[in-house]
């Protein structure tokens, strides 16, 4: 991929070579030109190292696994967050009826009495096991995949 990412470059770099500005009339000069490209293939290069490179580290982690199977884990320790945020069609809806009742301070009242939807994030920290000795802790929200997966392998 980081092929890709150079061949991207070179093809912006030799484009903003050969740009020239309109002769006699209001174009952008030559310098903004190789400017603009350049910004673009700046960011079109961290956007395809960002994005190809974190793919490929996903990818390395698969295999490693594959190659290593995991034998048992332990639960370290668990924990639950709650969080609680505003349904917004709920609180748009009570502020127009509460201005439209009593003005601004209607409105205020009205967001500010808006139902709430509650969301509970529970996880759990887990310390896996290999095959070849090696060890790892993670910490994965409970009802994934891996949750399941590291719960089968639970030490009993």
């Amino acid at each position: 991929m980081h092929q890709l990412t150079l061949i991207i470059l070179l093809i912006i770099i030799c484009s903003a070579r050969t740009a020239q500005p309109e002769k006699g009339g209001a174009g952008m000069d030559r310098d903004s030109t190789i400017l603009i490209l350049l910004w673009i293939g700046i960011t079109a290069l961290f956007f395809c190292v960002f994005f190809f490179g974190r793919r490929s580290e996903k990818k390395a982690a698969a295999r490693r696994e594959a190659n290593d199977p995991l034998v048992k884990t332990k639960i370290l320790y668990g924990s639950g967050e709650q969080t609680s945020k505003p349904r917004v069609l709920n609180t748009v809806g009570r502020a127009v009826v509460g201005n439209w009742a009593a003005g601004p301070v209607g409105a205020a009242v009205g967001a500010a009495t808006a139902e709430r939807k509650t969301q509970e994030k529970k996880t759990a920290t887990f310390r896996l096991y290999f095959r070849s000795g090696r060890e790892e802790i993670r910490t994965v929200e409970e009802g994934t995949a891996d949750w399941h997966r590291y719960m089968e392998k639970l030490e009993q």
